[in-house]
């Protein structure tokens, strides 16, 4: 069971960088809401926000930090 949870989260979690890369959202100007992309805060999603990798912004919106993914990938 456990490995099916990290299999999940390791899947969103590069999907929602994916996503919000596509959408151009890697600084705080530039931040969407994550419906606006099709994302919801799931595990994935939290456990890129624990790691500084998504931030929130003003209002419910959210921004890539693509120095933190360097760091937490190193890609």
């Amino acid at each position: 069971m456990g490995a099916v949870v990290v299999s999940r989260v390791g899947k969103a979690s590069k999907r929602a960088v994916r996503r919000l890369r596509e959408a151009g959202a890697v600084s705080p100007q530039r931040a969407v809401p994550l419906p606006d992309v099709g994302l919801k805060m799931g595990l994935g999603e939290r456990w890129l926000v624990l790691r500084g990798v998504i931030k929130e912004g003003d209002k419910g919106r959210y921004w890539l930090d693509e120095r933190a993914v360097r760091r937490v990938w190193g890609r």
